[in-house]
């Protein structure tokens, strides 16, 4: 039986309101075949995790589910799904185009989210032409074509929440979709865990009736149930390869927190007979926040939760820090990062910038919700994004994190503008006040970055010339200077600072040593930590004391030294010498932690950073220098 007003909430569309939708999606396949197969080197994308994923799903295809590579680090669902589609193109007689294969599979996902996106946002907006105008910037939106050249959990993930989605929003009062849905979306988080919070404003939807305003228990009950038994069906899977060493969908929760947490760029697992390496992609070019090695497995997540939380409490501010990792999730390093494909490079930076502006533009919402019809669809898929945001803010905010719910911003957006524009003279105020607000906030944030590009602190004066022998006793006049505010420059082809920009009159060069002097104002004496992160040599010295040096030619890595410093002003200089590749140096310092110790990120700050009983000053204000020691 339809439920009450179901035919007049959901009309029928015939097959010509429907022949722009088909063109699209003939056009969008296309056009992603063509680019994953003619402008990327995809034969040679299988490294890191997506190379895991291969392996792992090849091991299991070949009857291997018991070893630990199968469960003791990643989410298996995702490899066992890869394993099952491994049977199905060699029983079509594809085994020699097996990846070629996979990642059409990717693009066939892809296009159907594109067409789940498009009936969610027709439902939404009460809008064929906004459903169109979202499907299509969802199409060809280019980080989401130019992920379906790799094997990654997320396209199978996100192809199942956006089916989910849909069938909520198209039978809202049908119990036997409501119990696919729910299945369905168990499917999304078995793959990627991360999702499971989802489930909360799913459940809600269904329980409050959909857009029909009755609360339903029954169809809540058959939402529930199809999630609940096919997690608990993953979740014996998991325990039954695990050999009952693992409970829950993955292993990695507990070791995923402490990464958020505590930032360490590393962590090295050694236990019955086997090792792993984790290097979170949010830290992986941050040398100095140093490496633990443990004899503790990933599934004992327990104790990799409590190391989190040790460093929750070891740092006041984590608060606003955990915040501040927002802009890693629309602005941040993308992995993965293959620059070989056509327009990588060019593009991505564009579509950062833009998805930043959809993400901004998504609260409109609350402007048009007190005029707009469908308000209960609006609030069950900005409770989706809303929950993903808030599991980035616990765990590893990743640029690549944001694209699940990509969709749903885009989706959020076209409903707000519609009924910003059907309403106008009763939204235009409220609108005013919002593009107000947006606007200051704008302008603050670009006058503060134009402020510290001309108003360059003088905290670390910073002088260069050529040298093809920087630590010998004669050298080559200064030919330029410059000051900042921290020792920051990620290496690059120039030497670029993250809040100034390119350093004028430093571009990319060879045999190049700049020599950065600043004063140290220690409160309470004490032993520190310094350290330096470059390629090729550097030499460090405090009030002209020794400190550390690698003096030849290295691959970018992180140098550790301590020294004891007495409470008063000392002179920190760095010589830091580029002989070839890349320009790129980063200087740390802190307390010095006990030894041993497992956050080796906590209380790390830049050679600048004022902080801890320690002021930086300009170098001029030393003065007379007390000795350490």
């Amino acid at each position: 039986m339809s439920p009450p007003n179901a035919t007049a909430q959901w009309p029928r569309r015939n097959g010509v309101t429907r022949r722009p939708l088909w063109w699209l999606l003939a056009f969008s396949c296309l056009v992603k075949l063509v680019y994953v197969f003619a402008f990327t080197d995809y034969p040679h994308y299988l490294f890191s995790d997506f190379g895991g994923y291969w392996e792992r799903a090849m091991q299991r295809y070949q009857g291997v589910d018991r070893d630990q590579f199968q469960w003791a680090v990643w989410p298996p669902m995702a490899h066992i799904f890869l394993s099952w589609l491994f049977h199905v193109i060699d029983a079509l007689g594809l085994r020699h185009w097996r990846l070629e294969t996979v990642l059409t599979v990717n693009i066939l996902l892809s296009t159907a989210g594109v067409a789940c996106l498009y009936s969610i946002t027709r439902r939404l907006t009460s809008s064929r032409r906004a459903a169109l105008v979202v499907a299509t910037v969802y199409a060809f939106w280019y980080p989401l074509v130019y992920f379906n050249a790799f094997v990654m959990s997320e396209h199978p993930a996100t192809a199942a929440l956006l089916f989910a989605l849909w069938l909520l929003v198209r039978f809202p009062g049908y119990p036997a979709p409501l119990l696919l849905a729910g299945g369905v979306l168990g499917v999304a988080v078995g793959m990627r865990p991360a999702f499971g919070l989802m489930a909360l404003p799913c459940g809600l939807f269904v329980l409050l009736g959909g857009p029909f305003a009755k609360v339903s228990v029954k169809h809540a009950a058959a939402f529930s149930i199809g999630f609940v038994v096919v997690i608990a069906a993953i979740a014996a899977e998991v325990n039954r390869i695990s050999n009952g060493q693992l409970l829950g969908l993955s292993a990695n929760g507990g070791v995923n927190f402490y990464f958020a947490q505590c930032r360490t760029r590393e962590v090295v697992s050694s236990h019955a007979g086997a090792t792993y390496w984790l290097i979170p992609p949010a830290t992986a070019d941050r040398l100095e926040n140093g490496r633990i090695v443990v004899k503790r497995p990933f599934h004992d997540q327990a104790f990799f939760s409590d190391l989190g939380w040790q460093c929750v409490r070891a740092q006041p501010d984590l608060w606003w820090r955990n915040f501040l990792k927002l802009h890693d999730l629309f602005l941040g390093p993308l992995f993965p990062a293959a620059y070989s494909a056509i327009g990588f490079r060019e593009l991505l930076p564009v579509f950062q910038w833009a998805a930043l502006v959809v993400a901004c533009t998504a609260p409109l919402g609350f402007v048009a919700a007190r005029h707009a019809r469908r308000r209960r669809i609006a609030a069950l898929l900005g409770g989706v994004v809303a929950v993903a945001f808030a599991t980035q803010y616990a765990f590893n905010a990743e640029h690549r994190y944001l694209y699940p719910v990509f969709g749903l911003l885009l989706a959020l957006v076209a409903w707000s503008v519609v009924w910003v524009y059907r309403a106008w003279p009763k939204t235009r105020v409220a609108l005013l006040a919002y593009g107000a607000v947006v606007g200051t906030l704008g302008v603050v944030v670009g006058a503060h970055a134009v402020w510290q590009r001309v108003k360059t602190p003088e905290r670390i004066e910073a002088q260069w010339h050529h040298a093809q022998a920087p630590f010998s006793e004669s050298q080559p006049a200064i030919e330029g200077q410059f000051g900042v505010d921290t020792l920051r420059f990620p290496p690059g082809r120039t030497l670029r600072h993250p809040a100034h920009g390119d350093i004028e009159g430093m571009p990319a060069m060879r045999d190049v040593a700049i020599r950065f002097t600043t004063c140290l104002d220690v409160a309470t004496a004490g032993r520190f930590e310094f350290i330096v992160v470059s390629g090729d040599g550097f030499e460090l010295r405090i009030d002209e004391r020794f400190v550390a040096a690698r003096r030849q030619e290295h691959p970018y890595r992180a140098t550790h030294a301590t020294a004891y410093l007495g409470a008063g002003r000392h002179r920190y200089s760095l010589l830091y010498h580029q002989a070839t590749d890349a320009l790129g140096v980063t200087a740390i310092w802190r307390r010095a932690p006990e030894e041993g110790g497992l956050m080796p990120a906590v209380g790390l700050r830049d050679v600048g950073d004022s902080g801890d009983g320690v002021r930086f000053l300009p170098p001029g204000e030393c003065g007379v220098t007390r000795q350490g020691g």
